[in-house]
């Protein structure tokens, strides 16, 4: 489930390949986390601390960026 694997991310800091379709992660701080490969599409991303995270290669389609700290993240693919 979306929420077992938010919980994976946090604690671990890396979900290569997860599918977090539609998860909600408003207002996290997930500075430096690795989500290459990530199935994000639909996902609630809104005022979150993004800085430096690997997103290459994950499919964000339909996801909600508005207010989230770009910087540095990796976006290729």
């Amino acid at each position: 489930d979306v929420d077992d694997k938010i919980a994976l991310l946090e604690s671990s800091g890396s979900c290569v390949f997860c599918n977090l379709t539609q998860g909600n992660f408003k207002g996290n701080d997930l500075e430096g986390v690795d989500l290459r490969y990530a199935i994000l599409i639909g996902a609630d991303l809104s005022n979150t601390n993004l800085s430096g995270v690997n997103l290459s290669n994950a499919n964000l389609n339909g996801v909600n960026l508005s207010g989230a700290d770009l910087s540095n993240t990796n976006l290729v693919g």
